[in-house]
């Protein structure tokens, strides 16, 4: 199994640490975006620190509103198996 099989299939990240649209820029050209989780990295950020970035990234063009939302929580729910 190559390094980019193992990566697609066992690693997810977040967005926790990384509240600026450059590194995600970079990561989205890296990572599935199936496999990126927002996160607040509490007590080092804040959840209002988490929402704008999170703005930021709807308004930067860099994803699309399904992108947003599989980001935001939709991706989430399928790794937990949570189901509403």
């Amino acid at each position: 199994m190559s390094f980019k099989e193992v990566w697609e299939r066992n690693i997810w990240v977040t967005t926790s640490g990384m509240f600026t649209t450059p590194p995600m820029a970079c990561l989205l050209r890296s990572t599935s975006i199936d496999r990126i989780l927002y996160s607040v990295d509490y007590p080092y950020s804040t959840t209002e620190q988490g929402k704008a970035f999170m703005e930021e990234l709807r308004e930067s063009g860099l994803v699309t509103e399904e992108g947003y939302s599989k980001i935001a929580f939709k991706n989430a729910e399928r790794l937990l198996n949570f189901n509403m």
